[in-house]
C-alpha cells in the first residue's frame, strides 16, 4: 500500500465571516488603528456585547477568534476596507466643506446615548466586489443603537439624493420615531442636502471621528 504524503497546507484561519465581523466592530469604534482595536478586542467585552445587542452576527468560532487575533492581523485584513474608503475621500476639503463639518458634531462610541430609541447609526454597506471603481449598489443600513432594530434600504451609488431618499423610506418603515442619526465622514452623509434634511425632520445629526489617512 502506497502511503499518501501530506501536503502541510493549512487551512484557512481567517476566513470571510471572520473579515466581515472584525469590519463591523472596527466601524463601531470608530476606525481605530490596528493595536487599539487589538487591545479593545482582548480587554473588553465588545464582542459578547454586540452579539448581545444583535448588532453583529457571528458564529461563536469567529467570536473567539476576534478575541485571539493579532493587531498585525487585523491590520491585514482591514487593508482593503481602508482602500476603498480612502478611495471615497478626497484628499483636500475645500473651504466650503469645513464650515459644513463644524455644522454636525463629532461624537466617538462612548457619547452616542444607547438608551433612548430611535438613535440611529447610519452606515453603507458596499456590494462593489474587489474594485471600488464606477457605480455599484450600497446598501443603507440604519440600526437603532438602544434596540439593535435595523433598517436596510438598496441604493444605486452613494449620490446625496438617493441617500436621502432611502432614509426616508427607512424611516417610514421603523416602529419608532428617529431622534438623531449618526454616520461616519462619507459624502453620501455629510452633505448639506443630510444637514437640511436633518433640521426640516427635527432630527440630531453627528458623526464619528473622520479615519486618519
Amino acid at each position: 500500500m502506497i502511503e499518501r504524503k501530506k501536503t502541510g497546507k493549512k487551512g484557512v484561519i481567517y476566513d470571510g465571516y471572520f473579515k466581515v465581523a472584525l469590519i463591523r466592530i472596527w466601524e463601531v469604534l470608530d476606525y481605530p488603528c490596528g493595536q487599539r482595536l487589538e487591545s479593545s478586542l482582548r480587554e473588553t467585552d465588545i464582542v459578547d456585547r454586540l452579539r448581545r445587542l444583535k448588532e453583529m452576527e457571528c458564529s461563536d468560532e469567529v467570536a473567539i477568534k476576534l478575541k485571539k487575533v493579532c493587531a498585525k492581523t487585523i491590520d491585514e485584513k482591514l487593508r482593503h476596507q481602508k482602500e476603498v474608503i480612502h478611495q471615497l475621500q478626497k484628499k483636500g476639503q475645500p473651504r466650503s466643506a469645513s464650515l459644513l463639518l463644524k455644522k454636525i458634531p463629532i461624537k466617538i462610541h462612548g457619547e452616542l446615548d444607547n438608551q433612548q430609541i430611535g438613535n440611529m447609526q447610519i452606515d453603507y454597506v458596499e456590494h462593489c466586489g474587489s474594485s471600488a471603481a464606477g457605480e455599484f449598489v450600497r446598501t443603507i443600513d440604519s440600526t437603532c443603537i438602544a434596540s439593535g432594530w435595523e433598517e436596510w434600504e438598496a441604493v444605486m451609488g452613494r449620490g446625496q439624493f438617493p441617500t436621502k431618499e432611502g432614509l426616508d423610506k427607512a424611516r417610514s418603515r421603523s416602529p419608532f420615531s428617529w431622534q438623531e442619526i449618526h454616520s461616519d465622514n462619507d459624502k453620501g452623509f455629510v452633505n448639506v442636502h443630510l444637514v437640511k434634511y436633518s433640521e426640516e425632520t427635527a432630527l440630531r445629526f453627528s458623526r464619528s471621528r473622520p479615519l486618519p489617512c
